[in-house]
């Protein structure tokens, strides 16, 4: 994964200082826009009764959308059983976790006091609502997701636990929870319950995701961007982003790392044609 591949990786390399250097920036930024919102006008993000669908609703789309992608293509290996494609399970429901609670950040943020629909989404739902339906399944979704890159990333966890002092020995133990190792019978179990989270997870994703289509179905913004096909355009749209999402996270795991792509991984992710 992206992360691991960056700490992981030949830190002398160039590219490792000019990543790093971009993502610091970004945060500088983001950071720096999201304070002056505050100060002076949130219309800095947006966040204007003139402007019907803010930046940050576009940007929970997006990130929702790809998230629920991954899910998709990360349940091909130990959810449908398709051998080949276990090979980026764990890569796929990393990036899908990460994606998602992103997502909910910026929707958070557009809220303005997500607190109060913390509260009150529990003590008055209304079910007569798709975006309350929305919000509830992709609650279960972000949970589901989780459980289930932590069954698949248990004996990594231990493995690091078994390789370090101290302190770090301790948060990796707290993390495992549980013992497991490397045998054959460990590493069934997790898969087993790995599956059994990511058959939720994947329920709980297209639902949200398909909720989501429906609230932009019955939004008549504009001639073209609404009706009844749009759940079905949304799921279609979230798997080729979700693989899209997937080709970008390796190719650039691996340049930053300095490393080739094992042909293996290569005939996986890309088509290639032979005359």
């Amino acid at each position: 994964m992206m992360g691991n591949a960056i700490l992981t990786g030949n830190t002398k390399s160039p590219a490792y200082y000019i990543w790093i250097s971009s993502l610091i920036a970004l945060m500088v930024l983001g950071g720096y826009a999201h304070f002056m919102s505050l100060l002076t006008s949130q219309e800095i993000l947006e966040f204007s009764i003139r402007i019907p669908w803010a930046l940050m609703v576009s940007n929970y789309v997006f990130l929702v959308v790809s998230g629920s992608g991954l899910c998709i293509v990360s349940s091909l290996g130990h959810v449908f059983g398709m051998k080949r494609y276990e090979l980026i399970s764990k890569r796929c429901v990393f990036l899908a976790f990460i994606t998602i609670l992103f997502g909910m950040f910026s929707i958070a943020i557009h809220l303005g006091h997500p607190e109060r629909a913390l509260v009150y989404n529990i003590i008055t739902p209304n079910f007569r609502s798709a975006i309350w339906w929305m919000g509830a399944l992709y609650s279960f979704y972000v949970l589901f997701i989780a459980v289930e890159y932590w069954f698949l990333a248990r004996v990594g966890l231990a493995n690091k636990a078994n390789g370090s002092m101290g302190l770090k020995r301790k948060i990796y133990c707290l993390m495992v929870v549980k013992k497991t190792d490397e045998s054959q019978e460990s590493q069934k179990n997790d898969h087993k319950w790995a599956r059994f989270a990511g058959i939720f997870a994947l329920f709980f994703g297209l639902s949200a995701l398909s909720t989501l289509g429906a609230v932009f179905g019955h939004t008549e913004a504009r001639a073209f961007w609404y009706g009844p096909y749009y759940p079905v355009y949304f799921l279609f749209s979230a798997a080729f982003c979700g693989y899209a999402w997937l080709i970008s996270a390796t190719i650039i795991t691996y340049q930053v790392k300095g490393k080739e792509i094992p042909e293996k991984l290569i005939n996986l992710l890309f088509l290639k044609f032979r005359h």
